[in-house]
């Protein structure tokens, strides 16, 4: 159930609230907005329904979505379908890159946690290249088709376009990556009316927690909600920009924050195993032309930062120590109420093993090039090795769905299978103070 938006959901319980609910809509009001508010009712379950079959449902059970509320549980896996042909252009996602394959399902997992308003405006710190801002920009497109706006009637769908989303970010070159997708996803508004792109989306450089560069005095206490997602490991001063967002937020605005785990075996199977494999096979190799030497490099850092919040060690331990800290630099910034706790769970989904290594290494600079290695053969190593790495690190959370069961893997496990890859997270969310 988990696997259908909530907006869906939202919908199927609301629709008759508006005729007959408690405060109903007027005949003339429902009458001139029925020819916008059907059509868009009937694409948001068509792509609920086509989100459903493409990770493995076949029917969708709206009552079992009702009572579905739990939001930091690994998922049961859903029943065996095969893949369908019949995608909407706005669900595609450019195969392998790890925006669309990881970044996204676990930003989703965390606005879910509080989602945002038709009118909010909403801050996405750490945007890197819009992923969470465009998750949260379409919740709020979501909001305005199925309302109500703040203090407006029962419908309101589609009729307020005041909320936006504002993305910060230290790195001008996933700024510059982020408008332009930005302005291809206003692009796609005019060609694929599957999709209601109206919630206005902007990226700025700013670095958060540079204490000559207030950013926060500049926008003023006007942000309903802030979102950081998988991105206050970055900063050399978490506390410092987390205080930033407080400031920068209305009274009672509420700040949802997300780390990774310790890239460990048992937590990250998924991003192990492929750090595993590729510095393997990178270690194997002969830096005949000097830059081999560079790629070990980069795959040290590129493996390294993300996943910095805390050391590795005990799993019980290491996920109280990862909770502690989350929670402390969020009370030292003047947050209310933090909240924070382990989110395990196998959100990613993948069509085959080859798709879920490409995800996690696919955008290192030297990938291109490692791939066209003696005629493709040191690619195939490597996904031979990491085959045998993620089945020795996922063991039962590694989860294959099709018609061949659960029969091994790279491009042998048939045309429908997929994949899903348990990962750790750790979600925090507080309160700016009332006063």
């Amino acid at each position: 159930p988990r696997m259908c938006p909530q907006s869906a959901r939202r919908a199927w319980r609301r629709f008759p609230d508006l005729v007959s609910g408690p405060n109903p809509v007027s005949t003339t009001r429902l009458t001139q907005n029925m020819t916008s508010f059907v059509p868009k009712l009937v694409r948001q379950f068509a792509r609920s329904r086509d989100r459903w079959n493409r990770v493995g449902g076949t029917t969708v059970d709206f009552r079992a979505m009702r009572a579905s509320t739990s939001t930091s549980t690994t998922e049961s896996p859903p029943p065996v379908a095969t893949k369908p042909t019949n995608v909407p252009p706005h669900q595609t996602v450019p195969p392998g890159t790890f925006g669309a394959r990881i970044a996204k399902p676990w930003c989703e997992a965390l606005v879910d946690i509080s989602r945002p308003g038709a009118t909010d405006f909403c801050l996405d710190l750490a945007s890197g290249v819009g992923t969470c801002s465009f998750v949260v920009a379409d919740q709020m497109d979501d909001a305005k088709l199925w309302g109500p706006p703040s203090g407006a009637g029962a419908l309101g769908g589609g009729h307020n376009t005041t909320g936006s989303v504002l993305g910060l970010d230290r790195s001008r070159a996933a700024i510059d990556t982020a408008k332009a997708s930005y302005e291809q996803r206003a692009n796609n508004k005019e060609t694929d009316k599957t999709r209601d792109a109206t919630t206005s989306v902007r990226f700025e450089w700013c670095d958060a927690d540079d204490k000559d560069a207030p950013w926060q005095e500049k926008y003023g206490k006007k942000f309903a909600r802030a979102y950081c997602a998988n991105g206050l490991q970055f900063f050399q001063n978490p506390t410092e920009a987390c205080r930033r967002v407080k400031e920068s937020l209305t009274p009672g605005g509420v700040f949802l924050v997300s780390v990774w785990g310790p890239l460990d075996p048992k937590t990250q199977p998924l991003f192990f195993s492929a750090y595993a494999s590729l510095a393997k096979v990178l270690n194997d190799m002969r830096d005949s032309d000097g830059w081999v030497n560079g790629a070990r490099n980069e795959t040290i850092n590129h493996f390294s930062a993300p996943f910095s919040w805390v050391d590795g060690g005990d799993q019980t331990s290491t996920n109280q120590r990862a909770i502690e800290k989350l929670e402390e630099v969020l009370i030292n910034a003047g947050f209310d109420a933090p909240d924070a706790a382990t989110e395990v769970g196998s959100h990613c989904v993948f069509d085959d093993l080859e798709q879920a290594a490409v995800a996690c290494v696919g955008e290192l600079a030297f990938f291109t090039k490692f791939k066209q290695l003696d005629s493709g053969r040191v690619y195939r190593d490597f996904l031979e090795v990491f085959e045998t790495e993620l089945l020795k690190n996922a063991g039962d959370g590694l989860v294959f769905r099709g018609p061949k069961g659960t029969q091994s893997v790279m491009g042998s496990n048939g045309e429908g299978s997929v994949v899903t890859v348990p990962a750790t997270a750790y979600f925090a969310h507080a309160t700016a103070p009332w006063r």
